[in-house]
């Protein structure tokens, strides 16, 4: 018998996450400003390395906070780690908003801006699965697939909000307006957010977990769901690794290498991100109705034979070629999002499902996906190949349809039947 989630709290929950996501993200749309401002260097590449070293640092700390947030929610419910992974990214999104340049107080700038990276690492590796646990095991049993999109709809329309305002800044106001005040609107604009939607959480309410785990979730995870969490961290590498690749480090890309003017480079961006979560409901519609396995399962062996040429438009001088390049991948990633969220949540039982999906999707995010923009402009700069970063997505979707063709069939039955 399920309870479905009220709308306000559809809202609250959906919404933080959309805020927390475009929070975290930011850091990765103004890469360039932050690596003037914080990490100055003689040698351009050596301070893009250093600034995307600082982007992988939100993420490393995850599976530590997956633990602590994956046993509060499973302990003593969804809604104190909902709220609590809030207030965390809003505290850290505000400090960052105030804080001085390397220029103005030296070392102390980049430390504090590494520190505040971790604690929004923190809040994230809590955020993502709250959100997809409390939609997922309150909506109606034929709606699931596409309630439990919201988390990845949600999440990415928050990162589309950091494009966008990226975009705007750069678009309204001059380098030097930029460099001196202008980039810090859009870290502002984030931590009110913050409080605006914690605010509502903590009024709306959400439904709870009524199964407690018997035993520690960690331990009971890694006892009993070893197997299951290791199925949640491929599935969350498909996409995490692609995304982060082909919206965050080719944004880079394209203004550093293709001499893309940011403005416009952060345009093709926003607009192909739109695109591609506008189709996510879409292809969880289709979950529901075939079957969350067959659609991943087919989205991911054409991605496979048809990424390296889509790459390489991404990597070409013309504007038109980069769009078809990027959408290509921005339609795959809309199947991957759309039926692997629901894949993610039937995987575990509801006693430790956050735990289990909190460590899964944050080690996937933190050691593989982050990795994605070092790992790329590493391999561009040692081979001299533009589009030489695809091999790292080959071997992760490789890997990947290996173990999806070994899940069982029984998790396209609806959570609780």
């Amino acid at each position: 018998m399920h309870k479905e989630t009220r709308p306000i709290s559809i809202l609250a929950i959906a919404g933080g996450n959309f805020i927390e996501l475009y929070d975290f993200t930011l850091y990765g749309f103004f890469t360039p400003v932050i690596a003037e401002l914080f990490f100055p260097s003689e040698s351009q590449t050596i301070s893009l390395l250093a600034t995307f070293s600082g982007f992988a640092l939100g993420f490393f700390i995850r599976p530590l906070g997956a633990i602590l947030f994956g046993h509060i929610g499973d302990v003593y419910g969804r809604r104190p780690a909902l709220i609590l992974s809030l207030g965390l990214m809003g505290l850290s999104t505000l400090t960052i908003t105030l804080l001085p340049s390397y220029q103005q107080i030296g070392f102390l700038a980049p430390s504090v801006l590494l520190i505040c990276r971790l604690l929004q690492g923190l809040s994230m590796s809590g955020e993502v699965a709250a959100t997809l646990t409390s939609l997922a095991e309150h909506a109606h049993p034929k709606h699931q697939g596409l309630l439990s999109s919201l988390v990845h709809v949600s999440g990415i329309s928050g990162m589309i909000a950091g494009s966008l305002v990226a975009t705007l800044v750069h678009w309204t106001l001059a380098t030097e307006d930029i460099m001196s005040w202008g980039w810090r609107i859009a870290w502002l604009i984030g931590a009110l957010g913050c409080i605006v939607l914690a605010s509502l959480r903590i009024k709306s309410g959400s439904p709870e977990n009524t199964k407690k785990p018997e035993q520690a979730p960690i331990y009971q995870v890694l006892r009993k769901h070893k197997m299951d969490m290791l199925r949640v961290g491929v599935l969350n590498a498909l996409n995490g690794t692609c995304f982060f690749m082909v919206f965050i480090y080719i944004n880079t890309y394209w203004s550093e290498h293709l001499f893309f003017s940011r403005t416009q480079a952060l345009a093709i961006n926003t607009g192909n991100m739109v695109l591609m979560v506008l189709a996510i409901p879409l292809a969880a519609r289709l979950a529901d109705w075939i079957g969350a396995r067959k659609v991943i399962i087919r989205a991911v062996i054409t991605g496979i034979i048809g990424m390296v040429p889509c790459y390489w438009l991404m990597t070409q001088p013309e504007p038109w070629k980069v769009v078809i390049g990027q959408l290509a991948f921005g339609v795959l990633l809309a199947a991957i999002y759309g039926s692997g969220a629901i894949l993610s949540t039937r995987l575990l039982p509801s006693s430790v499902r956050m735990t289990g999906l909190a460590l899964g999707y944050n080690t996937a995010q933190g050691f593989l996906g982050s990795l994605s923009p070092i790992i790329a402009t590493w391999l561009v700069s040692t081979t001299k190949i533009a589009f030489s970063p695809v091999l790292y997505l080959l071997v992760i979707y490789l890997t990947g349809i290996i173990v999806l063709r070994k899940l069982p069939a029984n998790l396209d039955r609806p959570l609780n039947s």
